[in-house]
């Protein structure tokens, strides 16, 4: 690493890049199971004052479990080399600063966390227009896994890329080359719910900009099982549904009784 290298951030996208998974879903299944009326009370919130605000309330009114999140260990792992050589690191994301900062604490990696705050929603344009004022336009690299992140890459000065698609790749080379890929995990998706189609069809549509059906390659709710949690038929389902073994599968869950459906069907 160049000496002109050590002074230039490395800024990094969480959503999809530093994790798995989207915080933004994970805590609003989490609201809902737990705050039914909160939860449709933040779907208004995001109607009337937008999406920063919807993911402030979700952050606000849930309850994730930070450790058991889907890390991409490959991507940390060469984020504290870098910091062990100099780098100054930082997480920038759409997700509300309530999670964006106790996932920071955890990894200990992190020199500055920059979010969503309730008001703003530190996405595309936004996430841009924010580091290229704070840290100057062609002055950081930045590693990021989607579309939305576009306009952040035309304003960095080194592009890396994080689990983005085939296509995605192709796209990006055709802006500039990025200086470094990690490869995507061939990771499949699965939904699994002991609640109806409708509600999930309702947490869905209000995350339509984040997420969608496509993202999961399998959705399981209450109609498609005898047995609801705590029983692991929904996982067992699944389980068939992707053709995967349980030792090869990860459940994340906000409660000791569904973690216990997962449990029973062998997965971790």
């Amino acid at each position: 690493m160049n000496k002109k290298s050590k002074n230039i951030p490395i800024i990094v996208d969480l959503d999809g890049t530093l994790i798995y998974s989207d915080v933004l879903l994970e805590s609003s299944i989490s609201c809902f199971k737990s705050n039914t009326i909160k939860f449709l009370k933040s779907i208004f919130i995001l109607l009337i004052h937008g999406k920063a605000a919807f993911k402030r309330i979700i952050s606000e009114n849930s309850d994730i479990n930070i450790n058991n999140l889907p890390y991409n260990t490959e991507l940390i792992k060469w984020l504290m080399d870098q910091r062990e050589n100099g780098r100054y690191i930082v997480l920038c994301t759409g997700s509300d600063y309530i999670y964006a900062k106790k996932i920071a604490d955890h990894l200990e990696v992190f020199d500055e966390v920059h979010a969503s705050d309730g008001v703003r929603n530190l996405v595309g344009f936004s996430k841009a227009n924010f580091l290229s004022n704070k840290f100057t336009e062609n002055n950081f690299d930045y590693i990021g896994n989607s579309e939305n992140d576009i306009p952040v890459w035309k304003a960095s000065r080194n592009i890396i890329l994080a689990n983005c698609s085939s296509s995605l790749i192709n796209k990006i080379k055709r802006i500039k080359n990025p200086e470094i890929i990690f490869n995507k995990e061939k990771i499949r998706l699965a939904f699994v719910t002991s609640t109806s189609k409708n509600n999930i069809n309702s947490i869905l549509f209000s995350l339509r900009k984040s997420i969608s059906q496509k993202n999961f390659n399998f959705i399981g709710n209450s109609k498609l099982v005898k047995n609801l949690k705590p029983n692991p038929d929904i996982y067992l389902l699944a389980l068939k549904k992707l053709k995967l073994k349980p030792k090869e599968c990860l459940a994340i869950e906000d409660s000791q009784e569904s973690l216990n459906s997962a449990v029973k069907a062998k997965i971790k």
